[in-house]
């Protein structure tokens, strides 16, 4: 199968995932308890008739499947509601905060990398060496704490007793102007400005909740880089390699090449899990990205935020995994021609 057909069958296999989250979400949003018109009344002594009246404007007393027909109507005209919290379409609401979150994302992945897999290969070189029990301890106590725990003990470390980072506060100092918005990347927007003041405040600010969501997400990737690799390490041809004299760099780098298919399946899931999982740690360090964006509509019943967002983390999912696929088969040529 060719390039192009390949890329318009994924293409079009992603359309009943799609349309299958959407359902799912407009369904679990609606028997969710917490009633929007409710929140929209003027207080909490409004009448049941303003209620009703608030519930009728906005379609709520129409039955579930009608509301769900019209809702994917709107959906196929890229119309993604309509946030009554902001009061702005929940469109433009994710696009102005989705930089925010593929910030610190990224941030946390690059960080996730270049401690996992360094320490994943050190301890497939040595087992049961001091950086085999290092690999073991630094995982398991990661993946067992979660991650808000971790984000508020930085926090508390590092701000109130140590003083050495920023008030956790958003992505600049509140007394330094921010730079003019060209990407939404703080980091980008800063240095094409030359605005070195802003660039130190932005990365002094996103290194804390960088490290809490690389603490919690760094466990899989050097736990699987290590089975891996120990697993290529015990083969026949690296042994027959080995056998022939040939220089234990080489010999490393082709096992290396060989253990990285699973290692690469590895970081994909957990770079799609960090975008949707980043909702607490966003709320904790106060980051104005998606994932509060959602928390907040979900203390307020603001179901069409709520929507878009777990709509848009299954688009990039979607994304994601495509883009796996394509660095297999330009790892390994015979995934391609099997598919």
């Amino acid at each position: 199968m060719s390039f192009a057909r390949r890329v318009v069958s994924r293409l079009a296999a992603t359309v009943p995932v799609l349309a299958g989250t959407a359902v799912f979400t407009f369904v679990l949003t609606h028997v969710l308890p917490g009633d929007p018109a409710a929140f929209l009344a003027s207080g909490p002594n409004a009448g049941p008739e303003e209620i009703a009246q608030i519930r009728a404007r906005m379609g709520l007393d129409l039955p579930l499947p009608t509301q769900l027909w019209h809702y994917l109507q709107a959906l196929a005209h890229g119309d993604w509601g309509q946030s009554h919290t902001t009061g702005q379409p929940v469109l433009t609401d994710l696009w102005q905060r989705l930089p925010a979150s593929l910030e610190l994302t990224l941030a946390a992945f690059v960080l996730t990398l270049l401690v996992a897999l360094p320490l994943g290969t050190a301890a497939a070189l040595r087992p049961r060496s001091l950086w085999d029990r290092a690999c073991t301890v630094l995982t398991v106590g990661g993946s067992c704490v979660p991650s808000f725990v971790i984000a508020l003990l930085l926090v508390y470390v590092f701000y109130f007793l140590l003083g050495w980072a920023p008030e956790p506060t958003g992505r600049i100092d509140a007394m330094i102007e921010p730079p003019p918005v060209r990407s939404g990347f703080m980091l980008l927007d800063a240095a094409l400005a030359l605005r070195w003041d802003a660039f130190a405040s932005a990365a002094g600010r996103l290194l804390l909740p960088s490290v809490a969501m690389a603490a919690f997400s760094l466990a899989p990737v050097a736990r699987l880089t290590r089975a891996s690799l120990l697993g290529v390490l015990r083969s026949d041809p690296v042994r027959t390699a080995r056998a022939l004299g040939l220089p234990p760099r080489a010999v490393l780098a082709g096992a290396l090449h060989l253990a990285l298919l699973p290692v690469v399946t590895s970081a994909g899931m957990v770079f799609s899990y960090m975008l949707s999982a980043n909702v607490v740690i966003e709320k904790v360090f106060a980051w104005p990205g998606i994932g509060s964006y959602a928390l907040d509509a979900l203390m307020a019943a603001d179901h069409a935020p709520l929507q878009g967002f777990v709509l848009l983390v299954a688009l990039m999912f979607v994304l994601v995994n495509f883009a796996i696929d394509l660095l297999h088969e330009r790892i390994d040529p015979r995934v391609g021609s099997v598919a």
